[in-house]
């Protein structure tokens, strides 16, 4: 699959576009009261 330009590495490999926010995202708010945010967004995406 085509790598996005958004990941610049394969740490986070997205076989496709199912999930709209990059998972990158999460570490670059780390210190961002948005994480939870971010999280609880993913968390609805996986259960």
């Amino acid at each position: 699959y085509e790598m996005h330009p958004l990941f610049p590495d394969s740490r986070f490999p997205i076989p496709d576009s199912r999930f709209p926010i990059p998972f990158f995202h999460i570490s670059q708010n780390k210190k961002n009261s948005r994480r939870n945010t971010i999280h609880g967004y993913l968390n609805d995406l996986c259960h």
